[in-house]
């Protein structure tokens, strides 16, 4: 692959990385009512794995520990701390400093 290539794919990666990918889950994974992030989103959003909610427990909280499994803790934990601690010249837009506050503050 030539090195013009590799260049393209990585703006592209980049773009929608910073665009799409990390937004999507900064604005639907947050639990801000009990803490931790969502695992089980839809595409637009919405969670999903409510349906495993048992009648002998309080459906509130027993729903809330099937959408967190422990797995996306830690990998949402390790995102944005790295992402807090990448080069102002590898992020795309103009206000790098003010981002690296809200996922230290997301990664918290």
């Amino acid at each position: 692959m030539e090195l013009s290539a590799l260049h393209a794919y990585h703006a592209l990666y980049s773009e929608t990385l910073f665009r799409d990918v990390i937004p999507f889950w900064e604005k639907h994974s947050l639990d801000r009512q009990h803490g931790g992030y969502y695992t089980c989103l839809t595409t637009d959003g919405a969670v999903f794995d409510t349906d495993k909610v048992r009648s002998s427990f309080n459906a509130t909280q027993f729903t809330q520990f099937i959408d967190q499994f422990v797995w996306l803790q830690a990998r949402q934990v390790w995102m944005f701390s790295k992402l807090c601690c990448m080069d102002a010249q590898d992020y795309p837009g103009a206000d790098f400093e003010h981002r690296k506050q809200q996922w230290l503050e997301i990664a918290r």
